[in-house]
């Protein structure tokens, strides 16, 4: 990628799916470096502790998938392997289980390496078949009986190992579009949890001792906070919270919001990191000092800004006005992908009327375009009384419903973190919910 001089090329390099690697680091704005210098600190510094977790959390769209990109400096890398495993690339994060994400761990460390990938799937192999002869299962308010040639016809169907290792690193995208594969890999290996946690572990030592480098692992998990349903979430980040916090490495997991709060999560790490620039001050708890509320307001502002001119020409910056970049900025509600999102869009629109400047109409356009996909998410009674609460009050009635909890992945509602927690409706719908709890 360049750096824009003309309109269409600043909307090419407003695509949000893109996000700037070391690779690209002159588009890189650090709006987190202090939280990375924060996160650098505890890992280079728990050494003594070989399983030490750190959990980071942050709504989609906040910034953190990039920021992580750059976690790794000169020291870190002296003295760990940064691996990312993301976790929206390799699984179906609407249908999920700890067992996906274990095995894709597994994947992901043996990928490189054919001794051992044979040693992992010779393993897995191995347990599969011990599964098969032993399994017999009985439901006895159904007198269903699984019964072991059953069993094993299924494994056949679900998890083929060598055809598996034919595939290779095709088996990530596989493994994620196939509803059929997934659910009976699951019947195969959720019985054997133990054996798949012990495995994996085992591989992370021979992983380490393969490099014979002296540096340890530093495991990177990203994606999991973006797991939309409350039943996946309390079933990876409650009921099996255990088989990542042990696996016997260095790692920061990032988690969803919801899940900051569980004591699950509390006990291992108290204090975690959260990514979210707040474009306003706290209603719920004033700050002392207002003018140096303010002072981090208008930075958190200025680094929206940056990112918008980082990816144009300098000699260029007329092609898009200072009001219309804070138009984005206020609609944006602090969320980076959206305030993207809402230029690319704005930015689309001037290139297909075959203008030369972004301007505040383009951008309020862009906004609007924007907010009638997310309008049509309000579409329940519920939601609509839900939203409107908070709205008006920037507190949840039950911040563990089912609903709260799909407002907050899917951002209809926006989870701020400076002093008392607080949350206020993606202004996109604030609107939209006025008029709809009115009707109500």
């Amino acid at each position: 990628m360049k750096r824009a001089t003309t309109i269409n090329e600043l909307a090419n390099n407003l695509i949000i799916n893109w996000l700037p690697s070391r690779a690209d680091e002159q588009f890189y704005v650090p709006v987190y470096e202090k939280l990375l210098k924060r996160l650098r600190d505890k890992v280079l510094h728990t050494e003594e502790l070989p399983a030490h977790t750190l959990f980071i959390t942050g709504q989609p769209g906040t910034g953190k998938s990039t920021a992580l990109n750059f976690l790794a400096d000169e020291e870190l890398d002296k003295k760990f392997h940064a691996m990312i495993l993301n976790a929206e690339e390799l699984l179906d994060l609407n249908d999920i289980d700890i067992i996906d994400v274990l095995l894709m761990f597994g994947f992901k460390l043996t990928e490189n390496s054919k001794i051992l990938q044979k040693k992992y799937f010779d393993k897995l192999s191995l347990i599969q078949e011990v599964q098969n002869e032993g399994l017999q299962i009985e439901e006895t308010n159904t007198d269903v009986k699984l019964n072991t040639e059953s069993a094993k016809g299924d494994a056949k169907l679900g998890f083929n190992i060598p055809s598996i290792l034919s595939v290779g690193t095709d088996m990530f995208k596989k493994y994620k579009r196939d509803q059929e594969c997934r659910q009976k890999t699951r019947k195969i290996f959720n019985l054997k949890k133990e054996d798949v946690f012990s495995l994996i572990n085992s591989i992370i030592t021979d992983w380490m001792q393969e490099k014979n480098d002296g540096k340890e692992l530093l495991l990177i998990i990203d994606g999991l906070e973006k797991i939309r349903e409350k039943e996946y979430i309390d079933s990876i980040f409650r009921d099996n919270y255990r088989y990542l916090v042990e696996l016997k490495c260095c790692k920061i997991i990032a988690i969803p919001i919801s899940s900051a709060s569980s004591p699950e999560i509390t006990s291992i790490c108290r204090h975690i990191e959260r990514f979210i620039l707040r474009l306003k001050s706290n209603p719920l708890d004033p700050p002392q000092d207002e003018s140096d509320d303010q002072r981090i307001i208008n930075k958190n502002k200025q680094l929206f800004t940056e990112i918008v001119y980082k990816r144009i020409d300098v000699d260029y910056k007329n092609l898009i006005s200072q009001d219309a970049i804070d138009e984005a900025i206020k609609m944006s509600g602090g969320i980076l992908r959206q305030f993207i999102d809402i230029l690319y869009t704005a930015t689309v629109r001037v290139r297909r009327n075959h203008g030369d400047t972004v301007s505040l109409n383009d951008v309020v356009s862009g906004w609007k375009e924007l907010k009638s996909t997310y309008d049509f998410a309000v579409n329940s009674s519920p939601v609509i009384e839900m939203l409107n609460q908070l709205k008006n009050n920037n507190l949840p009635v039950a911040d563990n419903s089912e609903e709260f909890i799909r407002a907050l992945q899917s951002l209809q509602v926006l989870a701020y973190m400076n002093g008392t927690s607080w949350y206020e409706v993606n202004p996109l719908i604030e609107k939209t919910v006025e008029i709809y709890a009115k009707k109500l």
